[in-house]
């Protein structure tokens, strides 16, 4: 009884879910003239298999249909007009791409999608915002928004682009939580998977503020439960950095103040003991961290009392990794 009442909030819940950007990918949107060979490895490169095409006005096909101004053109088009058609590979997409395309739109229900997508037999759907695509999305993607949610979650932070984008993806993460507990997965498991996801925020975060030509140049540490992965919501923030030695960083303190401002944003929030990256304490060079932790050991004043409990806190074996960058 249990399990079935847990089976049909599952299934409630995902007739519930609705079209947004946390779930679809956004488009790969091609000129007409664009050749086979050529769109053929940019999907390559992309990792994607489809892409949109956008017809230009003076497009007979536009000429009597209302319908939104886009053709689809997948790896399977292209491989058919080569070998079965014996097209050149020099032929316009727009020649072979499939029109109309079938769309939902943003913040229709997903259970409506998946509805016309069996239907009509088709894997993908455009998903649209009035007349503009937005996005591509993937039979599969529903499929996981159906199991778990979990693994749209990660793909949702991962092509997060902006601080915004990540943000609506992390906001999910509660949703997960109480999708996964009311299933009765073990609260160790979910623990673990909270901390996956945790740390993949974090990461994503850190990408966007700091500038990219510094990131194997430094190394965030993330302390506390949260580095351990204890907590099943987020916790105060307890990070330090460390610095690769050599490095001059004029404007380190101004950019950690905007990652710890970003991570509250995202949820974090403030330590109050201040064990943050904002404070100067917790951001040294590589040779400096090793004299402190070597210090702080030694001396064992009743004002470092915590130094040693957050110390064993961390997980070892990647913190000497970054001590030796």
């Amino acid at each position: 009884m249990i399990e079935a009442a847990a089976q049909q909030k599952n299934i409630a819940e995902f007739i519930l879910t609705k079209v947004d950007r946390s779930i679809y990918h956004p488009p790969f949107i091609l000129s007409p003239e664009q050749p086979i060979h050529s769109v053929t490895q940019q999907l390559k490169e992309r990792g994607i298999d489809a892409a949109l095409v956008e017809l230009h006005p003076s497009d007979p096909r536009l000429a009597h249909n209302h319908a939104h101004p886009y053709a689809i053109v997948t790896r399977t088009n292209m491989l058919h007009a080569v070998m079965l058609e014996g097209r050149p590979l020099d032929t316009p997409v727009g020649e072979i791409a499939t029109f109309p395309v079938l769309h939902v739109d943003e913040g229709d229900f997903l259970f409506n999608a998946m509805v016309m997508m069996t239907r009509q037999r088709i894997k993908r759907v455009m998903v649209c915002l009035g007349n503009q695509a937005v996005g591509l999305l993937s039979l599969i993607q529903i499929l996981s928004a159906f199991s778990t949610h979990s693994h749209v979650l990660t793909l949702a932070i991962a092509r997060a682009a902006s601080i915004d984008e990540l943000a609506l993806a992390a906001n999910k993460q509660r949703e997960l939580v109480e999708s996964l507990m009311s299933r009765g997965v073990r609260t160790r498991f979910v623990m673990e998977l909270i901390a996956a996801v945790n740390e993949q925020i974090i990461e994503k975060a850190f990408e966007l503020v700091v500038p990219p030509a510094l990131h194997d140049q430094c190394c965030l540490v993330v302390l506390g439960s949260e580095g351990r992965g204890e907590q099943i919501l987020k916790t105060d923030q307890d990070n330090a950095l460390i610095i690769q030695d050599g490095l001059e960083w004029h404007q380190c303190q101004p950019i950690m103040e905007t990652l710890t401002h970003t991570l509250l944003q995202l949820g974090y929030p403030l330590c109050p003991g201040k064990v943050m990256v904002n404070n100067p304490k917790w951001v040294r060079s590589q040779s400096d961290w090793k004299r402190t932790l070597t210090d702080w050991v030694k001396a064992a004043r009743p004002e470092q009392v915590m130094v040693p409990f957050l110390l064993t806190r961390m997980r070892w074996q990647e913190i000497v990794r970054c001590l030796r960058l």
